[in-house]
């Protein structure tokens, strides 16, 4: 359960900076969010057992589809997760000053934003790992196009569209894997005992990559980078830059 805390302390941080908004308790209640964070992840470490993986659940969602809410942390992801929670916090501070419009609003879209990377970095369930994938966008997205400069609609939507439409490669990779095995799953642990053949591996090298270098701005894919950085409030390019990017890279690396 500490592990599905993990994402549901800012999921629900990010609501309570959102309603109660007001005399800078916004800003507070963010930062304490993703101390909490920090400490619960470090709970978890601490009481891990030997071997590779700190912590690992799964629960059964959809069967008849396969679908189950698998979440494992290992080394790799909770060192991306503490950097997330910890960029988080400075994310705050560097926008104390700056953020007078919908303050409630803006930090609600940096907790979900850190939430939804967070479901990315322990996801092992391919269709979850999928829904955080994308699910990452929407306050990225929010956080560009309200509180961005210049052009920043402009420069959201072109960050949203290069990212969305990538990720349609990695949902095609993730379902043609399931109807692969020998009975319907997402579980990536499983499907990585399935015997391809050469072309089908590269197949589904391509979906994946696909997604994974558009997000990590790999060229020429990295048409989207320049005006959504440059654009972006402070907060927001310390986001893009410090984890949203380091998720193509894990996903290039884990899977």
């Amino acid at each position: 359960m500490a592990l599905i805390a993990l994402i549901l302390l800012p999921a629900f941080g990010g609501l309570a900076a959102f309603f109660v908004a007001g005399q800078n308790r916004e800003r507070w209640i963010t930062i304490a969010t993703f101390a909490l964070m920090l400490i619960v992840l470090v709970a978890i470490i601490a009481g891990a057992p030997e071997g590779r993986w700190y912590s690992q659940v799964s629960y059964p969602w959809v069967p008849s589809f396969g679908i189950s809410l698998d979440f494992a942390l290992d080394g790799l992801s909770a060192a991306l997760i503490a950097i997330a929670a910890g960029l988080g916090i400075i994310s705050v501070m560097a926008s104390w000053s700056e953020i007078k419009l919908d303050s409630g609003l803006f930090h609600a879209s940096l907790c979900w934003t850190v939430a939804a990377t967070v479901g990315v970095f322990i996801s092992f369930d391919l269709l979850i790992f999928a829904f955080f994938w994308e699910a990452m966008l929407v306050p990225a997205f929010m956080l560009i196009a309200v509180w961005g400069h210049g052009d920043k609609e402009g420069a959201a939507l072109k960050f949203l569209i290069f990212n969305a439409a990538a990720g349609f490669g990695l949902l095609a990779a993730a379902f043609a894997l399931a109807a692969m095995a020998d009975h319907m799953t997402f579980n990536a642990f499983e499907l990585a005992q399935l015997k391809l053949s050469t072309s089908t591996q590269v197949w589904m090298l391509l979906g994946f990559s696909l997604a994974f270098m558009v997000k990590l701005s790999v060229p020429p894919f990295h048409a989207w980078l320049p005006e959504a950085h440059t654009l972006a409030p402070t907060a927001g390019s310390i986001l893009l830059a410090g984890l949203l990017l380091k998720t193509g890279a894990y996903g290039l690396f884990r899977f």
